[in-house]
């Protein structure tokens, strides 16, 4: 099976068995965690398992975005692109984190990465409760974004805070969440909608869930391969890439979906748009009514 690399930026031949000889993966001690400030073209390292309350780079009441990115992935594949941190930083208080657990991503044995974001969404977890408990951060400020494996671990990660803490992340945003090795899983294995407080799922290609996951299901265009600029790719790896195209280079802008009557008739190319409950996507967008929605680029686009 062929899977798009990041660190690679190509089609790469995934295993699709395990390797019980595969080596453990700790993310407690190979998660690292980089910041990027307002005007800072490039994030740098810091650390979050041992930052202290006086810390001066955090905004004690802005919004914390975590972004997670996808297999084979690093911090540097973040899908909050910096064209997209600059509007945050632009219009809110904020500390926006990439997180890199490319170790764990790393495997070219797929389901080992797949596997792996359980126990690395755990881990981000203990990190932003130990931010919450020395009052860095709000849990009601709580944003994670997540691509592909990525849009996986942030459901994890809200599992593990409501089991623990009994509080979910204020908003969730999970784009084209990865389909191989998820599909079919119950809720408690995957991105669901019992995650986070509001949990958006952006779906962009056949290599996503195409299923609704979440409270708010953003089809582009139709969901699925070919997206705009894929037309010629033998895969649908450019159609899931597309996801972090459309929210990191264009959310910052007023995007506007509109709701389907239902999963049903969007599948089957009926989707009655419901003119009376537009939404703007986006991090400026407020909650959209809970349901299928469909956005088509090219009106946004060029």
């Amino acid at each position: 099976m062929k899977m798009w690399s990041d660190t690679s930026n190509k089609l790469v031949d995934i295993v699709m068995e395990s390797n019980a000889n595969e080596e453990l993966y700790d993310p407690d001690k190979t998660i690292k965690y980089y910041i990027q400030k307002k005007d800072q073209k490039s994030p740098s390292e810091i650390d979050l398992k041992m930052i202290g309350s006086d810390n001066k780079d955090i905004h004690k009441n802005g919004t914390w975005y975590f972004s997670m990115h996808g297999h084979q992935g690093s911090y540097i594949y973040s899908p909050m692109i910096p064209e997209l941190v600059a509007a945050i930083h632009e219009n809110r208080s904020a500390n926006v984190i990439h997180v890199d657990w490319s170790i764990g991503a790393a495997s070219n044995i797929y389901p080992i990465a797949a596997a792996n974001t359980k126990p690395t969404g755990i881990s981000i977890a203990k990190v932003i409760r130990r931010l919450v408990e020395i009052g860095l951060a709000k849990k009601d400020l709580i944003h994670l974004v997540g691509f592909s494996l990525g849009g996986h671990v942030v459901g994890f990660i809200g599992k593990t805070l409501f089991k623990n803490l009994g509080w979910k992340p204020w908003r969730i945003t999970s784009l084209d969440p990865a389909g191989p090795y998820f599909n079919n899983k119950p809720p408690e294995e995957r991105i669901d909608p019992t995650d986070g407080e509001y949990v958006e799922v952006f779906h962009t290609s056949q290599m996503g869930l195409y299923w609704p996951h979440g409270h708010v299901d953003i089809y582009v265009n139709r969901g699925s391969h070919p997206q705009p600029g894929c037309e010629s790719a033998l895969t649908p790896s450019c159609s899931h890439q597309f996801a972090k195209t459309v929210y990191g280079n264009h959310t910052h802008l007023p995007m506007i979906a509109y709701r389907c009557t239902s999963f049903e008739d969007f599948k089957n190319g009926n989707c009655s748009h419901d003119c009376k409950s537009p939404c703007t996507i986006g991090f400026g967008g407020k909650n959209c009514r809970e349901g299928i929605y469909q956005v088509v680029t090219q009106n946004f686009i060029e």
